[in-house]
């Protein structure tokens, strides 16, 4: 039985390991990045259309701030009902993948002008050797088994 419970443990963790989590970014109205992860600014290198050797390593694609401008305009509509549905949801493609990117609103009904939009970013789809090395695992594949799948 202590096997069970330890191929379930491996199991879990691999999966946690090839589970990316997503980044966040925080704008002010005039769309200035409050703040950011690491996670963030990797995923928004990965899909930026330019040169990442001339782009500075903080600087947020036009993409990313027009979604913002957009969920900024939103929140001032008032189309905001609860705080834990986004605003706006967005697929965002680029050189580096496609980036699923939420919009979540967080209104200050006192001082306008102090309102936010937080945004999630996470990479869409899975990765293939991932998944691979996952199915591999599971069904104790041999390589040859893998190549053909």
């Amino acid at each position: 039985m202590p096997e069970a419970v330890q191929t379930s443990k491996d199991y879990s963790s691999r999966v946690a390991e090839n589970r990316a989590c997503p980044g966040v970014l925080m704008f002010n109205v005039s769309m200035r990045v409050l703040w950011a992860d690491r996670r963030a600014w990797a995923l928004l290198r990965a899909v930026d259309e330019r040169d990442k050797e001339k782009s500075p390593r903080t600087r947020v694609p036009t993409t990313v701030k027009e979604i913002g401008e957009k969920a900024f305009a939103l929140l001032k509509q008032g189309r905001i009902k609860k705080t834990d549905s986004p605003l706006i949801r967005k697929i965002l493609n680029g050189a580096g993948g496609s980036l699923l990117i939420c919009g979540f609103g967080l209104p200050d009904t006192k001082e306008p002008g102090q309102s936010r939009v937080l945004m999630l970013l996470e990479r869409i789809g899975r990765r293939e050797e991932a998944a691979a090395q996952q199915a591999k695992a599971i069904f104790r594949l041999t390589e040859r088994e893998v190549q053909v799948v």
